[in-house]
């Protein structure tokens, strides 16, 4: 995990207004918090969560959430692109509740130096989770995995005959199995 300045300074990099919201906690997510990032790759998933100003929290000017990124809209992401997505702390606690695997990420992530709210949070992380998000979470477990499977390439050397084609499906088709069953297991679910 990098250092827990970083995510902050991008966040601020491209433009979150420190005038309408304080952020009490900032991190690196997506990809490179699961560990499956692909090298040279991927961009960079920077998330967010902030308390409104008083004047934001009473409905007059709604601040729900802040995206930046430092690619146009009119180009997918490439390697070293930066996206940003911050979460005022009533939408993301509303987005926990719903058991949105995107939000239920952060309540694993570590708080940084002076994000006393947030380690206040995870010491109460449990009141977010419940058995019924773990379909969801699977979810969006087996679909990053079809990402990470998708971008996995059998060495050059290899034959790609019709037969070790055959062989790497079934490798993961395999593979695919095994961690959906963990996944379930460490649930104490079955399918």
């Amino acid at each position: 995990m990098k250092n827990s300045l970083e995510p902050l300074r991008l966040i601020l990099t491209l433009g979150f207004p420190l005038d309408r919201a304080d952020i009490i906690h900032a991190f690196i997510g997506g990809s490179a918090l699961h560990g499956v990032k692909l090298g040279g790759t991927d961009d960079t998933d920077v998330y967010g969560i902030y308390i409104e100003k008083p004047w934001l929290a009473l409905g007059i000017e709604p601040m729900q959430h802040f995206v930046a990124s430092t690619a146009p809209q009119t180009r997918r992401n490439v390697a070293g692109d930066v996206d940003v997505m911050c979460y005022s702390l009533r939408r993301w606690a509303a987005l926990a509740a719903k058991g949105n695997p995107t939000i239920l990420h952060s309540l694993f992530t570590p708080a940084g130096r002076g994000e006393t709210e947030w380690s206040a949070i995870l010491d109460r992380r449990e009141i977010f989770l419940a058995r019924s998000h773990a379909r969801k979470y699977l979810g969006y477990a087996e679909a990053q995995l079809k990402r990470h499977l998708a971008g996995w390439q059998e060495p050059a050397s290899q034959c790609h005959s019709e037969r070790s084609e055959e062989s790497r499906s079934a490798s993961r088709r395999v593979a695919e199995q095994r961690i959906r069953a963990r996944f379930l297991a460490a649930l104490g679910m079955t399918r």
